[in-house]
């Protein structure tokens, strides 16, 4: 189990974060920026398609054609996930 409350953060640090563990304890969703907003459509749309675990984003780019280069907005948009401003990529 993890728990999260990070503001600052990376995209795909915080979807490595949500997927390495089956449960984590997130609070001050409201406060939560606009990578940690995303990070959560993210992981929902990956667990909803099938995909599990630390590699899901990976496995899901693999098997939709994509280049296997982690999350960005190729990613979330064949996801179906909007991307909101202010969400950081790369730190």
């Amino acid at each position: 189990m993890a728990a999260m409350h990070r503001h600052g953060a990376r995209a795909s640090d915080d979807v490595a974060l949500l997927l390495a563990e089956p449960t984590v304890i997130l609070w001050d969703l409201l406060e939560m920026d606009a990578s940690g907003r995303l990070a959560l459509l993210v992981v929902k749309a990956v667990r909803g398609r099938g995909f599990t675990g630390a590699d899901a984003v990976e496995v899901f780019r693999t098997s939709a054609g994509l280049a296997t280069d982690g999350l960005g907005p190729l990613a979330c948009g064949a996801l179906g996930v909007p991307v909101p401003a202010g969400v950081r990529w790369r730190s």
